[in-house]
């Protein structure tokens, strides 16, 4: 299998790893298929608590396989519509997913290998990992990557990381904000593991929180101030809060 899927947890842990070590995770028509699958399945599992998403090997993921992506260029319109659609709902897919994401970056993330791991609610990175998007290089518009990095760096960024298709490190990624925290190699595997746990442990605000942030990103300051309010006042009427208080108050 090039995508293998991880439920053995009774953590609500989903793992999606990419499995194509011998080609850099570089993901096929195939591997899309999967991962439509599995983004879609996962959604609907009520057991799930949070999406992981993991490369195999040294390299997260090196984009999409290339001999396929050079094929397309003598392939009809309409197949070139129907792949092109497909990476767009896989994108859609992770981006509105119920359940949060964390994707875990470790060695190289280009292009669609990138673009796939910043959709993610959230990125753990490695110091060792280097993100990039050669697009321009290949003589193809890389128009799905603008669309995610807009919203994590704005449009001058956005617009030099894609025109020169230049290399950065995690730790640029991190200061640029389109990585959410940079983890030292040694030792990656360990702190990303707590770190993934302690978020399944907290599951269920979190799915709350990514709901709402995701309705702020449409809604101006004041109307944001009232869905806060309204989804704060729920907040203090759910069994988690309740269970909280008693404990607080059994400890005072």
């Amino acid at each position: 299998m090039t995508v293998t899927i991880d439920k053995s947890g009774d953590d609500g842990l989903r793992t999606i790893l990419l499995d194509r070590v011998d080609h850099r995770n570089a993901i096929t028509g195939t591997m899309l298929d999967l991962l439509l699958r599995a983004f879609g399945d996962l959604d609907r599992d009520p057991e799930a608590r949070l999406l992981v998403l993991a490369g195999a090997g040294l390299d997260f993921c090196t984009g999409l396989d290339l001999d396929e992506f050079y094929g397309s260029a003598t392939a009809d319109e309409s197949a070139r519509q129907v792949e092109s659609e497909r990476l767009s709902r896989l994108l859609s897919l992770v981006h509105d997913c119920r359940i949060p994401s964390v994707s875990v970056v470790r060695g190289r993330a280009i292009g669609f290998g990138a673009t796939l791991a910043l959709t993610c609610d959230v990125t753990l990175a490695s110091t060792n990992a280097a993100f990039s998007f050669p697009e321009v290089s290949f003589g193809f518009l890389p128009a799905f990557a603008a669309r995610v990095l807009l919203d994590l760096t704005g449009s001058k960024t956005t617009y030099e990381l894609l025109a020169t298709g230049r290399v950065l490190s995690g730790a640029e990624a991190k200061s640029l904000g389109i990585v959410s925290r940079l983890i030292p190699e040694e030792g990656f595997s360990a702190v990303s593991g707590s770190c993934l746990k302690s978020m399944a442990a907290t599951a269920s605000p979190l799915v709350e929180l990514k709901r709402l942030i995701r309705e702020f990103e449409a809604t101006s300051f004041a109307q944001g101030m009232e869905i806060a309010a309204e989804a704060s006042t729920r907040a203090r009427a759910s069994d988690l809060f309740r269970e909280a208080a008693q404990q607080f108050i059994s400890m005072a």
